[in-house]
Formats: structure tokens, sequence, C-alpha cells
């Protein structure tokens, strides 16, 4: 990260201030996932958000929505609604990625 501030904040602070957005990001896909609210994707993708799995490729909300309903279908075959996820990001001011 530059020494300049971004949108006249600390650099250190901005970059905490990402950190806990991308947390809440995270919480928002895991709470959508453990209620079933797959139709509440819409507040944690972006309208043309590529999600890229084992299985395949889901592009945009309407698919991933679809696509990981179907999936939460197959592989919660116990019932037990509840997958926790720990995932390692990177980050730029305009991208995160995660990995399971």
């Amino acid at each position: 990260m530059s020494g300049a501030a971004i949108g006249g904040l600390d650099p250190r602070l901005a970059a905490l201030l990402d950190r806990e957005e991308i947390r809440e990001l995270r919480l928002r896909y895991s709470r959508c996932l453990d209620s079933g609210d797959f139709d509440a994707f819409d507040s944690v993708f972006a309208a043309d958000a590529r999600v890229i799995v084992t299985v395949g490729e889901m592009q945009g909300t309407e698919a991933i929505e679809a696509g990981l309903a179907d999936a939460y279908r197959q592989f919660d075959r116990d019932g037990r609604g509840h997958y926790p996820f720990s995932a390692r990001r990177r980050q730029s001011p305009d991208h995160a990625h995660g990995r399971r």
C-alpha cells in the first residue's frame, strides 16, 4: 500500500475499514447459506459477479443464487444447515478474492 491517503483517510485506517467490510460481507454470505435465503445473495454479490467452483462457473446474481441453492441442497444431505467458512483473501482497492 502506498503512503498516500485515499479520500482523506490515513491508509492504515482505510485498510482496516476495508478488512471490516470484507468481514461483514463474509457474515452476510454465511447468514444467507445458513438461513437458506438464497434470494438475499444480491446483497452479497455484485450484479456482474462471477463464482468459480470445482464443478463450474456461475455468472451474475441470478445464476449464483440458483447454483448455490442447488449445491446446498445436494451437499447438505444430513440437514446440518451450517457450514463455517475459512477464507483467505487478497484485496486491491476494488477486488476481494476468497478461498476455502
